[in-house]
């Protein structure tokens, strides 16, 4: 029943979105917009998104290979997996996924695979970062971001305070950083912290304080990046590539729509459309990407039609999901797994139903 009610959710949540961003669309224009597209600049778009994942790859190998070694194949079958199980199951499923399947492929301990992944999160969300703060210091503050009628089924100009954009920016920017520095103390004072764990837990659950005092220790020492500066200036270099090349793929795909757009533009698209899937609900986060590209594309290009700029959300979407389903089913057909399996494995972990369709 609960897994019944969150597709359900998703799906009144992807329908509700749609509605609402193409309701009144004029579906002639944004045919036209798509029909007219440069092949070339969405080809070359293309590369730059796919050659981004396989850079999200060599930036948690410097991480993992700290703690544990592991090769190209197993860390790309385990991220692209759970990158596939992220667009397809909601709840962010997918960062589980990639844990257990690290384990399996890889053989750390589970609770070791959970902290290269949330420190692999961590080093994604700094290079993110660098791409808000782009935005929201380029920005013009003096001047409010205005939608025109019409750009999301609106009858009148929507208008968004500038004023709000560099606080966000910078709140973001603190809880990144908050977040490092609590993984910092749990490293390095791991063993007051183990202390503390099962002195707390003790007079409650002995076997509890047993648990969780060692899976706290196995989660910490999945950080031994921390040793190494080098090794983790390379995983932070690595983001940024990534996130590099994913602005760079949007700029190509822009162009290839024959957009008029600032030099700053896809990092604010790319921000925008990170924060409306930041919590996948919808499946395939359909809705939910198409509102913020279009939002973030109007801010840059006011003056665009918004037929072309829903013309140009629609292609994005389909470009963003054509390496993550690509190499997703690539790498299940690679490592024998089938999706449901490997879905219902993770459900039972997290102590869910391990019930799944399909």
């Amino acid at each position: 029943m609960k897994r019944l009610a969150r597709a359900a959710l998703g799906l009144a949540v992807a329908g509700g979105l749609l509605w609402l961003l193409f309701r009144h669309t004029a579906w002639g224009e944004v045919g036209q917009a798509i029909g007219s597209m440069h092949a070339g600049w969405l080809a070359l778009s293309q590369l730059l998104m796919w050659s981004g994942h396989f850079c999200r790859v060599k930036r948690w190998s410097y991480v993992v290979r700290a703690a544990h070694p592991a090769s190209f194949r197993q860390l790309q079958s385990a991220t692209q997996i759970g990158f596939l199980v992220n667009f397809s199951v909601p709840a962010r499923l997918g960062e589980l996924v990639r844990a257990l399947l690290l384990t399996r492929l890889a053989g750390p301990p589970v609770s070791r695979s959970l902290a290269m992944v949330a420190l692999d999160r961590v080093t994604d969300l700094i290079g993110l970062l660098a791409v808000v703060l782009v935005a929201a210091f380029t920005l013009a503050r003096d001047r409010d971001v205005r939608f025109a009628p019409g750009a999301f089924g609106n009858r009148e100009a929507l208008v968004v305070s500038s004023a709000l954009v560099r606080p966000t920016g910078l709140v973001l920017a603190g809880l990144v950083c908050a977040l490092l520095a609590g993984l910092v103390v749990l490293y390095v004072w791991r063993e007051p912290l183990v202390r503390a764990v099962r002195a707390v837990l003790a007079p409650l659950s002995p076997g509890l304080a047993r648990r969780a005092a060692s899976l706290l220790e196995g989660f910490a020492e999945g950080m031994h990046v921390f040793r190494s500066g080098r090794d983790l200036a390379r995983a932070l270099l690595w983001s940024l590539v990534t996130w590099g090349l994913d602005v760079a793929g949007l700029a190509m795909l822009l162009t290839a729509f024959a957009v008029d757009f600032p030099w700053y533009g896809p990092f604010l698209m790319l921000a925008m459309i990170a924060a409306g899937v930041a919590l996948p609900v919808a499946p395939g986060v359909v809705g939910q990407y198409h509102l913020m590209a279009v939002a973030g594309l109007l801010m840059v290009a006011p003056g665009l039609d918004p037929d072309r700029a829903k013309a140009v959300a629609i292609v994005a979407h389909l470009a963003t999901l054509a390496p993550i389903a690509g190499l997703g089913l690539y790498c299940l057909w690679r490592e024998r797994l089938g999706l449901a399996d490997v879905v219902r494995r993770a459900r039972a972990e997290r102590g869910a139903p391990a019930e799944v369709s399909g």
